[in-house]
């Protein structure tokens, strides 16, 4: 049986913010950093998001919580603390799942713990890729 390259049916979708966002929201209100809408009657499969975002916060002391909200992530929150008040942080998140197929959406969003100081995402970029 010959390999299938299924990319060749959906390519890579790619949705990049590079101006840095002051996230000034505590939680449980949330800030949008990114949003991808794929608006194509993508073909069912399994698919691969992957986030990574640079994001910095002058506050060892309180968090930085970010997620992801589309119909498949369910609101998956990723708490982060700074080691550092002059830290830089850059993360990558990556996840699979199946989609029936249709069009879907992602947000990626920001907050912080009540009284902390701003949150500034200097980028994020998301990514939805068919893998099988």
């Amino acid at each position: 049986m010959a390999d299938v390259d299924f990319r060749v049916k959906f390519p890579l979708k790619i949705e990049t913010v590079s101006t840095p966002i002051i996230v000034s929201n505590a939680e449980p209100t949330f800030s949008q950093l990114c949003f991808l809408n794929i608006t194509d009657a993508i073909p069912a499969g399994t698919y691969e998001l992957k986030v990574i975002y640079e994001w910095f916060m002058p506050d060892v002391n309180d968090s930085a919580i970010f997620r992801i909200i589309s119909p498949v992530t369910a609101g998956t929150e990723y708490r982060n603390e700074p080691s550092d008040e002059s830290d830089v942080v850059i993360r990558a998140l990556s996840s699979y799942f199946t989609h029936a197929g249709g069009p879907i959406g992602f947000s990626f969003e920001a907050a912080t713990t009540a009284g902390a100081q701003d949150l500034t995402v200097n980028y994020s970029q998301l990514s939805f890729e068919r893998v099988l």
